[in-house]
Order: structure tokens, then sequence, then C-alpha cells
């Protein structure tokens, strides 16, 4: 599976699941997909480049990943940035945290020395970086707002990702409770996903955030794997994190789950192929 026959755009209307383009099928039956659980890169190929950076999404998408996962957050005059962490620290050559940076401040960092010399002076990407790396490599996003973000914040990191027409390319999803509401208002027509670090009663939080699918720890799953068939029952996806073990991915794969995060995209999409299933 390409990253352009992905899963790119999906919502939930009236109780039914509606998807737009050429990936209908794997979004509309998730027993049908549950047999080639999609490669999805953590961070890029975050075990072979430094995480969150343009070359290690070339990496991923080289790779045979189907998704590419990154983390965004916003600096102090709103440039939207990609950055798991609230600070700089561990991931550049500065500190601080993101939010009281300007822009020019975190467009001068280094990050990529830490990870490898190989890798030194390499920026930050801002978001619009990623998007421009997207429509030209037919790659999908798995965006995950960091923290919390209003409806304004919301509405122009839509906006952005409207500019470069890649709405049908990005997946939002976030743990945060007030980004996912401010999601489902300011942005109903990007498909979103609701991440968990329980898993209680996943149907009920995609629900209420008209969410295409739930998102859980790749352990919780192997502990409950009935979770799967409840999800999926519910007409919803799952994709589940962060998993870099063969054995485990073996267990998730027989468990159903349509999409396995990984720090390793190449050895996930390796074992998938040479095991049969994907």
């Amino acid at each position: 599976m390409t990253l352009g026959t992905v899963v790119s755009a999906a919502i939930v209307a009236s109780g039914a699941l509606v998807v737009t383009n050429a990936a209908a099928d794997a979004a509309a039956s998730p027993r049908e997909v549950a047999g080639q659980p999609l490669v999805i890169a953590h961070r890029g190929n975050s075990s072979l480049a430094p995480e969150n950076t343009l070359p290690a999404l070339d990496s991923a998408a080289r790779s045979g990943a189907d998704l590419l996962e990154i983390d965004v957050d916003y600096t102090r005059d709103g440039e939207i940035v990609v950055l798991h962490d609230d600070s700089v620290d561990r991931t550049t050559d500065g500190t601080g945290n993101v939010r009281e940076l300007t822009s020019s401040d975190v467009r001068a960092l280094d990050a990529g020395g830490w990870f490898s010399p190989l890798y030194a002076g390499t920026p930050i990407p801002t978001l619009d970086d990623v998007l421009d790396f997207v429509t030209a490599s037919d790659a999908t996003l798995l965006l995950e707002f960091k923290s919390s973000w209003s409806e304004r914040r919301i509405g122009e990191a839509l906006a952005l990702i409207e500019s470069h027409g890649a709405e049908d390319r990005v997946i939002a999803q976030s743990f945060d409770t007030t980004t996912l509401a401010s999601l489902r208002d300011a942005a109903p027509g990007l498909a979103r996903m609701v991440l968990v670090d329980e898993i209680d009663d996943p149907v009920a939080s995609a629900e209420e955030f008209d969410a295409i699918g739930v998102n859980p720890r790749g352990e919780d799953v192997l502990g409950r794997r009935e979770i799967v068939d409840e999800i999926h029952d519910a007409g919803l996806l799952t994709y589940v994190w962060t998993v870099d073990d063969a054995q485990d991915w073996a267990g998730l794969a027989d468990a159903g789950v349509d999409g396995i995060v990984t720090n390793r995209p190449d050895r996930l999409a390796g074992w998938l192929a040479s095991d049969g299933t994907r």
C-alpha cells in the first residue's frame, strides 16, 4: 500500500462514516483494513534521522510508510512548527518553551546536530514546510496537535492546510480535550482521531469529538485485544502507538488493528511484507 492510497480524509456525519479519496475502501471497511495494518512513521523515520524533521519524513516516505506522524505546536508570534516537546531543549541546541520563543528564534535553532553530526544545521520545519513536502510526495499526515489549542489557533492551522489543498492528506489527532473540541468545532471537515492514555471507554471518547477513530497505547491493546472488535463494531478505526518489537507487531496484527505507529517504519514495512500480511 503506497502513500497515495491510504486513508486521507474521513468524517463521521449523522452516525455514518463518510470518506473521500481513492482510499475510501480502507476507511469505510475497518475489517478489510485489519488484515494489513498501515505503517505509521512516528515523528518520521525517527530511528534513522532526527525526529520531526524533513530528513526524517523523507526517510519514512522512502521506507514504505503509509502515514507520516508528526507533532505541531506554535511560537509566541503564531508560527506553527513541528516539535514534540513543550520546550526546544531536548532536540535542538537552544533552550526555552516553544510558545515563548519567536518564529525567528526557532528558525535559528539546529534540530539535527543532537542526533548526528551528519544532520547538523537541520532546522525545525514549519507546518508550511511539511505541507509542501506532503503535496510534492503524495504523502498523508497523521498530525498531532500538542497541548491546548483554541478554535482560533485551529482555524489558522486549517487555513494553512487548505492553502496547500491538503485537506484530504491530513488526519488530525490529540490527547487534549480542549484541542479535540476545537478541531470538532472549528475544522469539522478535517478527519480526526482521539489519542488516549487509557482505554476505559474509547468509543465514547471518539463519539464525543465526532472522530473517525481512537488511538490507544499498543501495550494496552495487547492486554485487552477484544477492544479492537469493540472499536470496529462502532464503525471506528484504531491506530496504536508506539510499537517497535516484531513480536508485538504480530500480536497487534492478529488483533486486527488498522495501523501501527512505530519508530522503525522501515522494519515494520519489511516485516509485514515478509510475513505475507501486507
